[in-house]
């Protein structure tokens, strides 16, 4: 008996101010997964930018 197997990998990738920012991948996404995922990816980056940029300046202040 022979086995096959197939992989098929899409990959959905996320943009910010032109630039990449992440991908996530999956099988064959529908229009309403993607919509969901870059209603997330509307929410969630912002804020991890405004993290990092706080992380940074605590970081800065702690050296000078």
């Amino acid at each position: 008996m022979e086995v096959y197997a197939t992989l098929k990998i899409d990959t959905m990738p996320f943009h910010r101010n032109g630039e990449w920012a992440a991908s996530l991948s999956g099988c064959d996404w529908h229009s309403d997964e993607i919509e969901l995922f870059q209603e997330l990816t509307n929410r969630i980056f912002p804020r991890l930018e405004h993290a990092r940029a706080e992380m940074d300046l605590r970081e800065s202040e702690e050296k000078y």
